[in-house]
């Protein structure tokens, strides 16, 4: 038996390119809230355990980064690609502690004051 021409190989190839179902076995994906405020874009984290929140400036390039924890890390002159892929990351915790982290100027913001004031406020309750 021949086997069949090139023409109906390329057509199958092509119609079963065409035939694949999408694959919905996969996790759900959850998308980012962004939203701008003068020169930043800040978007809220809901699916990652590590990180609440982050800003980055769009002039400027610095990120701000909320972690769960309270802690408010500074990461300077952060290019917009970082940003854009830590946004659309699986696991935000893991791109910025692999990628992010060791690349960047990371400096914790001090904040004692403010912890202090919160812890205090709680008590009053």
């Amino acid at each position: 038996m021949d086997p069949p021409p090139v023409e109906a190989r390329f057509a199958d190839a092509v119609r079963g390119i065409f035939d694949t179902h999408p694959d919905w076995s996969d996790a759900p994906v959850v998308l980012p809230r962004r939203r701008f405020r003068g020169d930043s874009e800040i978007s809220e984290f809901y699916d990652s355990s590590y990180i609440a929140r982050a800003a980055y400036n769009l002039k400027t390039g610095d990120l701000t980064v909320a972690l769960r924890t309270g802690e408010l890390l500074k990461v300077s002159k952060v290019p917009p690609e970082y940003w854009d892929r830590l946004v659309v990351a699986r696991s935000k915790g893991t791109f910025f502690l692999a990628h992010i982290k060791p690349q960047f100027n990371v400096r914790y913001l001090n904040l004692g004051w403010f912890k202090r004031l919160r812890s205090y406020l709680k008590r009053q309750r």
